[in-house]
C-alpha cells in the first residue's frame, strides 16, 4: 500500500506492538475529498474479510449524487478509544476537513 504514490496508510497499534487499526487513503480518494467535503458518511462492514475485522468506509457524494469513498479503516474492535484514533488520522491527512458541514454514521457507531 505505501507503494501507491501518494497514499497515507498509518498502522494503529498497542503497547505490545499488536495491530489494533490500519488506515488508508490514496491520492484520488483525498482529492475526491476535497472537491466533496460538505457531507460525510461512516459506516462498516462486518466480518467479511479472513481477519473477521470490522471494515469503516467513509464516502462523500460527488455533483452527481454518487458515493465515493474517501477513506478505510480496518479495526480489531470498535470502541470508543479507537475510533477517537481514527478519525484524527482523517483529519490530519485532510485539511478540507475543515469544510465539513455533516457526519453521518450508524446511530450504534461505537456501540457494537
Amino acid at each position: 500500500m505505501n507503494a501507491n504514490p501518494g497514499a497515507f496508510v498509518k498502522v494503529i497499534s498497542n503497547e505490545d506492538n499488536e495491530m489494533r487499526g490500519l488506515f488508508y487513503q490514496d491520492a484520488r480518494m483525498r482529492k475526491t475529498f476535497e472537491a466533496y467535503p460538505e457531507f460525510v458518511c461512516i459506516d462498516a462492514t462486518y466480518k467479511v474479510n479472513d481477519l473477521r475485522m470490522p471494515l469503516h468506509i467513509m464516502l462523500v457524494t460527488n455533483g452527481n449524487g454518487q458515493s465515493e469513498i474517501v477513506a478505510l479503516w480496518l479495526v480489531t474492535d470498535e470502541t470508543e478509544g479507537m475510533i477517537t484514533q481514527m478519525v484524527p488520522l482523517f483529519q490530519e491527512y485532510n485539511p478540507a476537513w475543515a469544510n465539513v458541514k455533516t457526519v453521518m454514521s450508524d446511530k450504534d457507531f461505537v456501540e457494537r
